[in-house]
Order: structure tokens, then C-alpha cells, then sequence
């Protein structure tokens, strides 16, 4: 169905949801979300790829510190290293792994109910080349990600797109 409207279509090759705990007092761990750690793992899993093919990604960052732990729980950095990955400019546009291309959720309000879409807009943009010329990445997108949160964290769904 994709191809009679496009000969390039972008396909969504994993996806995942995970569950857990939303009161902070019945988590295991301040530091992780257990629903992302599993909703990657089953995208990872249907997609037959790893943290390491991903190119680009938006995630969720509603606070500084979850997009931090974001980046942690995905599988893009070991424990307590995304913080030394930004410094080094590596999540920039045009560092290793750009994150948050399009400047994040804060940078839009974090529009409640439409993060996702905008999420998947980006990723869309930035695969196609059509990104806004300060936003678009040096090089040509054939595999990211997507990772949004609810409920405090204790839902979360990844979807991996592909060329």
C-alpha cells in the first residue's frame, strides 16, 4: 500500500510497549525506567537490530534527566556515561548520535498528547532530508528511533523506523 504513494517509503520495523510501576516509591530504581528498558528490548527484538544501528532518535525529555536516563535505558550508553556523551558534543546534530534533533519536547511546550506525533514528524523529516536547514543532520538517516513516556514513566512505546 506504502509504494502507491511513495517509491521511498519509511517503514516501521519494531516496536514496543512496556509497563511498570508509576509511584516512585515502588520503583526498583530511581535512576531507570523499566518500561523503556522493555519497550526497546521488544522493538529491538521485532527489528533484529540494536542500540548500536540506531542513527538518530527523539526521546523523550520532559525533564533533563529523563532524557539523560532515556539514553541510558535504550541502550545507547552504558550506566552513568550519556552524561560524558553530551559533553563531548556526541548527541549533537552533528555528533556520533544525534538525539533530539528537533530541540526536544521542552522546546515545543512539551505538547501533552501530541509528543509522539511531533516525534514521528522529526524522525520522518530528518530520514527524508527535509528537515529545517539548522536542524537537519550531515548525513543521509537510514535507521532511527523513537521512545515516548506516560504516566510518570510507567508506559512507555519505541518504534524503530527503516528505509
Amino acid at each position: 500500500m506504502a509504494r502507491k504513494f511513495t517509491d521511498t517509503p519509511i517503514w516501521i520495523t519494531g516496536t514496543g510497549q512496556g509497563s511498570a510501576a508509576i509511584a516512585m516509591h515502588d520503583r526498583t530504581t530511581l535512576t531507570a525506567l523499566e518500561a523503556t528498558v522493555e519497550a526497546s528490548r521488544q522493538a529491538y527484538q521485532m527489528s533484529g537490530r540494536g542500540p548500536k544501528d540506531m542513527q538518530i532518535a527523539e526521546v523523550h525529555d520532559c525533564f533533563t534527566i529523563a532524557e539523560i536516563c532515556a539514553m541510558e535505558d535504550l541502550g545507547f550508553y552504558e550506566k552513568g556515561k550519556a552524561v560524558e556523551a553530551i559533553k563531548n558534543k556526541d548527541t549533537y546534530r552533528d555528533g556520533a548520535k544525534p538525539i533530539n534533533t528537533s530541540g526536544g519536547l521542552k522546546s515545543k511546550g512539551h505538547p501533552v498528547g501530541a509528543t509522539g506525533a511531533a516525534q514521528a514528524v522529526e524522525i520522518f523529516k530528518q530520514m527524508r532530508g527535509i528537515a529545517e536547514r539548522d536542524r537537519q543532520v550531515k548525513f543521509d538517516v537510514e535507521i532511527a528511533m523513537t521512545h515516548n513516556l506516560g504516566g510518570s514513566g510507567g508506559t512507555c512505546v519505541v518504534q524503530i523506523y527503516e528505509k
